[in-house]
């Protein structure tokens, strides 16, 4: 579990540079049952009922199941940077619009305006954080949303077990 102070300061570090994406990085760590993909909430929440998956209390304790079950309840810092770790931290809706709009982008089908319209956190994310990996040559025989959630899965393919674990949660069971 994430303590404040560590022997090494690594972890104080770390918290105090990401301090913008705690929202993200505290719901990714601690609160994963929010951001379940619906294809997974069967699977890895099974009998949790849909009024339960609106009910933040129930979040909270599908959540603790969810990582004490799988043994997710350890958390190491991410090196310095890391875009991989960023796309992870993404809630799962921003991720789906990600997926989308790389797929789109890399089968070269014209993106009308209202599909790329980004709020301020993705803007920042995008622009300023993350690195343009889809400036790739199209993809063919694949649908655009499986080539984007293949493209992201390829990023945090090198990610800790437990960030890789977690994304994983968030995406389709099959693109």
């Amino acid at each position: 579990m994430l303590e404040p102070e560590s022997s090494d300061g690594a972890v104080s570090e770390w918290m105090q540079r990401e301090r913008v994406l705690w929202p993200w990085i505290a719901r990714f760590y601690w609160s994963p049952a929010q951001d379940l993909h619906p294809s997974r909430r069967a699977v890895l929440a099974p009998g949790v009922t849909d009024e339960m998956w609106g009910n933040a209390t129930a979040l909270a304790h599908v959540s603790r199941h969810l990582l004490a079950a799988r043994g997710a309840v350890e958390f190491t810092p991410p090196a310095r940077d890391a875009a991989e770790y960023l796309i992870a931290l993404m809630p799962q809706h921003s991720l789906a619009r990600l997926a989308r709009r790389v797929g789109l982008v890399l089968h070269r089908i014209e993106v009308s305006a209202a599909d790329v319209t980004l709020d301020d956190d993705e803007r920042v994310l995008l622009t300023q954080r993350m690195p343009l990996y889809w400036h790739t040559p199209a993809v063919h025989g694949r649908e655009p949303e499986a080539t984007g959630w293949y493209v992201l899965n390829t990023m945090v393919s090198d990610a800790p077990k437990d960030v890789r674990q977690r994304f994983e949660w968030k995406t389709p069971l099959d693109p």
